[in-house]
Order: structure tokens, then sequence, then C-alpha cells
């Protein structure tokens, strides 16, 4: 399947590389790293959309939600992932908002 966004793509590979990527809603709710942009992907449930929007309102985080989200961070399965770098979180909402 083609990437629609090849940016996300490639921050995301960065975040997986350097082990930034916090994969599944168990694993983000039990996370100690700040985290700085959560992505939900559009097929989740209403119950992981449900804990998505919790966790984005008690932390004061991002929420994007995003097509083929397991495509992107290579995971068959996730509904929901989380990015612990800042630099990398920055630069992959910066290509979600469609700039540089």
């Amino acid at each position: 399947m083609p990437v629609t966004n090849p940016k996300l793509f490639t921050y995301l590979g960065f975040c997986i590389r350097k082990g930034a990527l916090v994969r599944g809603v168990n694993a983000i709710q039990a996370c100690r790293k700040p985290i700085y942009l959560l992505l939900l992907c559009s097929s989740a449930s209403a119950n992981t959309v449900k804990e998505a929007e919790s966790i984005a309102l008690r932390r004061g985080l991002p929420l994007f939600t995003v097509d083929d989200l397991e495509g992107l961070v290579q995971k068959q399965n996730c509904r929901l992932a989380a990015v612990t770098d800042q630099k990398l979180g920055e630069a992959a909402l910066a290509a979600l908002q469609g700039q540089n």
C-alpha cells in the first residue's frame, strides 16, 4: 500500500529506530517518558478513541487521526501510537500539518 505522507513515514521510522515510539493504549498509559504527539488510527474502535482522547486531554497532547497507522508504525493491529522524542514529535507534527 502506498504511503500517503512520506515525511511522516520517515519521521516515524526514525522514532522506531531510536526507540522513541510507544505503540498501544496500555503501553502509552504506562509510559513514564514525556510524550509529544499521539497518533490514532482512523479504524480505531469507539473505546480506543475514547481512551486516546482521555490520554490527550489528561496530558495536554496533540492527537491526530491518520489512515493506515499500522503501516506507518510497522506494527500489525496498532491503533494508537505516541512519539516520545521532542524533535521528532515536532517534525512529525509539522508533516501532519502540511509544513516542511
